[in-house]
């Protein structure tokens, strides 16, 4: 053990004290040499030969202190610092090269970086809990496809069952609830999650401060405080446990608040409070529906015992689920579709270790947007492999000497690859810079800025890694190669042909992706653009919304509509207010309302789903902007005691009306009542998109707001004359002065709600349109390197070829020549990553074919521009100097293609061209 540890003080002492180590072997070689020396002195030898002969004897000193340093076992060690301190002198003394190599790795990795952290912490990430890997999620597939929603008594039947899988089961559903904390305090709109009271201790979690609800707390009023609303709303107070709350009018006690960190099963999101779910009555405002069969309202979630397989929990639920939908088959007014329908039912458990799922389509978005990053970094590594190659042609008599005096070539690559290495790691650094400062950014550009989003931003270690791992691929990649080109033993006599062939080959693969990335941007460009010129239908110009919820407020039904109507009178009264009118549903923000539909004297097939409803109140149109094509809307007098009325939409109208006129027919909400439908229609509206941008025009009814019994939540809509972001607070102020306990949520305005929806097609756009650029910029400085070292070479040819009566044209059209196989070849290697790249994203795209030949126009014509002519400045060099500088800075001819202005990225970064010439 003593020598282990010797030889451990030996080689830390060799590696820190490298200075006074190598001092020490010197004055050691020497007094070996003065005593040789004077051993040859009393041979009679004179001091000059005596001298000579000890140091004949005792061989080459150099050749020692190498052998001295291999017998340490730390050469590599100081060759490689020797190899930085060599690499560093040489990035130091070509600053634009330096600065060129290290800003295109560190924007290509730190977007890498920041994507993969977007993409960890939303769909990598496991559950802060015990043994995430046993959590699954309890599902229902039939042929109408796929449902997570079951009745409390059904998840009661499932989690009685004896013998299972499961260690147990858990059941979860959503709200939103009013929260007074104190008296005189402003009412909140707070999201809340029901759950059964064994949540937490199935899922192993425990209390930040105060406990958790468990079993004994059923038939309490009792919350728990997420920790993000803690923190937020009650500033970490710890003497919040154990005060009491209205919630909905009710009082219930805080009993605890979570653990940070801790999300629930839909990780980073925190709802504000956690409720048991048998206060569903008190958070829905309606009467209880526990006991309820029909109701699916519920998200089922288990835990595996270990060593269980999701096969297994799916077969021990199977025998109550199939029990269950026996029931509802034979129930009165099943038909024969619902019957087929309830006999498919199937069980489906899954892993959720990393969460509720998301969807495949949020994980395509994230993944496209890391292939738009990655093909950037990739094209910058082309890029770097053409500047190096090109330093490589420069230090070819370098190379030929250290090859002469006896370098291995291993150490030479060795050598470039530390080079290589260097520039990695700084654009790693400069990355993991940039994708700190710009997570915060894309993730607001990802998610938005509401409260309850707890993402971090920030890379973590798995980022770090990350990045390590794709500057070390980096550095390999743009270095290998000019490595090996020029650590080969013939490398200082090969011809300028074959040297450029590589550096060719690179920058056609480098106009190929930056080919691929200007149509990808072309494509998501052209797809925000469309949906920003869609007709919606209505029209979303100074509109404000902002949703209330009187209920909660502890309105019973019957006095829902006249707050209503006092508040639309309210907020009418304002000035610069034109109208105001409510809704239950919210315009572009994917809701839906959906019952069914009976229309007098048509018979609709069972597995129709039916029209989108919705329930207006009087001038709802009118200040939507919503076209009347017949008929009339709704006015105040459309109210509970009047004849029930409604409006359909075109769509509806051409459905089921066959374009006959619909004014005057009967229509109802489905179900198997044999009474007459009660609705009279009396309006027919304009088409339009009111769920989303991207659903196309459906079937639509509407009723009067009036004349619904059971009113929960609902948006007021106000027009406004001028600016309606300065209109907002006059308009909460109205509200708030007719009821101050009524909370209002979602107050923006409606453009700011439809921008909302568009928010990854803006980001994906902006990014890829950023990316391009840059990779446009990078492939100009790559041809313009490959131009002006190709007319470097054959200056005193282009001389004589002038001086024989060549034009400057002439001479042009022969260096572009040379180089237009290369973009020949990097487009034909762009045509199909295009063709495929474009099908694979085929789903993000609106308006717009995949090979949308306006978006492939504008990608060429973003690479190539007309040639244009300039006039020679006075003092502009001539002869040989003017063939050069017409060809370098002016290549034209038969690709039309001007160095300087062939970019129209170019025409913004100005110092393009100068920063090229310096690299």
């Amino acid at each position: 053990m003593k020598r282990i540890w010797r030889i451990i003080r030996l080689r830390w002492r060799s590696v820190f004290g490298r200075a006074k180590v190598e001092a020490e072997a010197r004055r050691e070689m020497e007094l070996h040499l003065e005593l040789l020396t004077r051993e040859k002195l009393a041979t009679g030898l004179e001091p000059v030969a005596a001298r000579a002969a000890a140091r004949r004897e005792m061989g080459n000193l150099g050749a020692l202190e190498d052998a001295s340093r291999d017998t340490r076992r730390v050469r590599y060690l100081h060759d490689l610092a020797d190899d930085l301190s060599f690499a560093a002198r040489l990035l130091r003394k070509s600053p634009a090269f330096t600065l060129v190599s290290v800003l295109s790795l560190g924007l290509g990795i730190g977007a890498n970086t920041a994507i993969f952290t977007l993409i960890k912490r939303s769909y990598l990430e496991r559950l802060p809990m015990r043994n995430p890997e046993q959590i699954v999620s309890v599902g229902i597939s039939n042929l109408t496809g796929h449902g997570s929603s079951f009745s409390y008594p059904l998840y009661r039947e499932m989690a009685a069952v004896n013998n299972t899988p499961f260690q147990g089961l858990v059941c979860m559903s959503g709200g939103r609830v009013s929260l007074v904390a104190g008296d005189g305090a402003a009412a909140e709109s707070l999201p809340v999650e029901l759950v059964s009271l064994n949540y937490f201790e199935l899922l192993g979690v425990r209390p930040l401060l105060g406990r958790l609800l468990n079993p004994n707390d059923a038939g309490q009023q009792v919350a728990v405080l997420s920790y993000n609303y803690w923190k937020r709303r009650f500033l970490s107070n710890p003497g919040i446990v154990g005060q009491t709350v209205r919630i909905n009018t009710q009082p219930m006690t805080i009993i605890g608040v979570s653990p940070a960190g801790f999300d629930g099963l839909s990780p980073r999101w925190s709802d504000d409070l956690i409720l048991p779910v048998t206060s569903q009555p008190i958070v829905w405002r309606e009467q209880s529906i526990l006991e309820s069969r029909g109701n699916s309202w519920l998200n089922i979630a288990g835990r595996l015992k270990p060593g269980a397989t999701a096969t297994q929990g799916e077969e021990a639920v199977m025998p109550a689920i199939r029990a269950y939908y026996a029931e509802r088959a034979n129930q009165h007014g099943a038909t024969a579709y619902s019957r087929q329908v309830y006999a498919s039912n199937r069980v489906q458990v899954r892993p959720m270790a990393t969460g509720w799922d998301r969807g495949p389509k949020s994980a395509a978005n994230s993944m496209a947007l890391l292939g738009i990053t990655g093909v950037v970094l990739l094209a910058a590594c082309m890029n770097l492999a053409n500047l190096l190659l090109a330093r490589a042609s420069a230090r070819r008599s370098e190379m030929a000497m250290r090859l002469a005096l006896g370098a291995g070539r291993f150490r030479l690559i060795r050598q470039l690859l530390t080079e290589s290495m260097l520039l990695a790691a700084g654009g790693a650094g400069l990355g993991l810079l940039l994708a700190a400062v710009s997570g915060p950014f894309i993730l607001r550009m990802a998610k938005g800025d509401e409260p309850q989003v707890t993402q971090s931003p920030a890379p973590d270690l798995t980022a770090l890694l990350f990045n390590l791992a794709v500057a070390t691929a980096c550095g390999l990649l743009f270095g290998l190669a000019p490595a090996l080109q020029s650590s080969r033993a013939g490398a200082s006599r090969t011809v300028a042909g074959e040297r450029l062939l590589g550096r060719k080959l690179l920058l056609s693969v480098q106009i190929a992706l930056t080919l691929l990335l200007l149509a990808g941007a072309g494509l998501f460009v052209r797809t925000l653009s469309n949906m920003r010129a869609t007709d919606l239908g209505f029209e979303p110009e100074q509109l404000i919304q902002l949703s209330l919820s009187p209920k909660n407020a502890g309105y019973q039904n019957k006095e829902v509509a006249p707050y209503f109507r006092r508040t639309v009178e309210r907020v009418q009264a304002l000035p610069g207010v034109r109208s105001a009118a409510f809704s239950v549903t919210r315009v572009m923000a994917n809701h839906g309302w959906s019952s069914g539909i009976r229309v007098q004297g048509f018979t609709s097939a069972e597995s129709d789903p039916g029209p989108n409803r919705n329930a207006v109140g009087p001038d709802y149109f009118a200040t939507m902007g919503i076209p009347m094509v017949m008929g009339r809307e709704f006015t105040a007098r459309d109210d509970e005691k009047a004849p029930m009325v409604a409006i359909v939409n075109e769509a509806f109208a051409k459905f089921y009306f066959a374009g006959n006129n619909p004014l005057g027919r009967l229509i109802d909400q489905g179900g198997d009542s044999k009474e007459p439908p009660r609705f009279t229609i009396v309006g027919v509206a304009k088409d339009g998109r009111y769920r989303g941008i991207r659903d196309s025009s459906t079937r639509f009814w509407y009723v009067p707001i009036e004349q619904q019994s059971n009113l929960s939540l609902a948006t007021l809509y106000v027009r406004t004359v001028g600016d309606p972001a300065r209109a907002i607070v006059d308009v909460r102020r109205a509200v708030a002065g007719v009821d101050p306990n009524v909370a209002a949520l979602n107050v923006k305005t409606v453009e700011a709600q439809i921008a909302e929806g568009q928010r990854f097609e803006r980001m994906i756009a902006a990014l890829s349109a950023f990316f391009g650029g840059l990779a446009a910029v990078l492939a100009a400085i790559g041809l313009y390197g490959i131009l002006s070292y190709l007319v470097t070479q054959r200056q005193r040819e282009i001389g004589v070829r002038l001086a024989l009566g060549a034009t400057p044209l002439g001479v042009a059209k022969l260096v572009v020549s040379s180089v237009a196989a290369s973009a020949t070849l990097g487009i034909v290697l762009a045509l199909p990553a295009i063709y495929y790249g474009s099908h694979a994203v085929k789903s993000m795209l609106f308006g717009i074919e995949p090979l949308d030949p306006a978006a492939l126009a504008a990608a060429a014509g973003t690479l190539v521009r007309r040639r244009r002519r300039r006039r020679l400045a006075p003092g502009a060099p001539r002869g040989i100097g003017l063939a050069v500088h017409r060809v370098t800075f002016r290549i034209e001819g038969i690709t039309g293609v001007s160095i300087d202005k062939w970019l129209w990225v170019a025409r913004f970064f100005k110092p393009v061209r100068w920063l090229a010439a310096q690299v």
